[in-house]
C-alpha cells in the first residue's frame, strides 16, 4: 500500500505525495441529508483553521454511493442541459467520518 511505502504520502510536496497524486479522483459530493451536510462543513472548517494554523491535515472518510446523472434542468426555463456537464462524479454522501492525519496513517497501514 501507499501509506506502507510512503508514510508521509499525506503532505503534498513529499515524494509519496506526488505518488498519491497520481490516485486522486474528484466528486462532486451530494450530502444525503441535513446532518451529512453540517459534518461536511465542519470538516471543511477545521481544515481551513488548521492550514492556517499549520496544524494537522483533514481527510475524511465517506459512505455513500455513485450517482447516475438522469437530467440536468435549468432553474426557471424546464430545459434539460444534461449534454452540458461532462467529467464529473456525483457521490450521494449518507455519512461522514473526520480522520487526523495520524489516523490516517493507522488506517492506510493497518497499524
Amino acid at each position: 500500500m501507499l501509506a506502507a511505502k510512503y508514510p508521509d504520502f499525506y503532505l503534498c510536496s513529499s515524494v509519496g505525495g506526488k505518488e498519491a497524486a497520481k490516485y486522486i479522483i474528484p466528486y462532486d459530493l451530494v450530502p444525503a441529508n441535513c446532518d451529512v451536510y453540517q459534518k461536511l462543513l465542519n470538516a471543511f472548517d477545521v481544515l481551513r483553521r488548521n492550514d492556517r494554523a499549520g496544524g494537522d491535515r483533514t481527510s475524511l472518510r465517506i459512505e455513500g454511493a455513485p450517482l447516475t446523472l438522469e437530467s440536468v434542468i435549468q432553474n426557471g426555463n424546464g430545459v434539460d442541459v444534461k449534454s452540458q456537464v461532462h467529467d464529473q462524479n456525483f457521490q450521494l454522501v449518507t455519512d461522514v467520518q473526520q480522520l487526523t492525519g495520524e489516523s490516517l496513517i493507522k488506517f492506510g497501514t493497518g497499524k
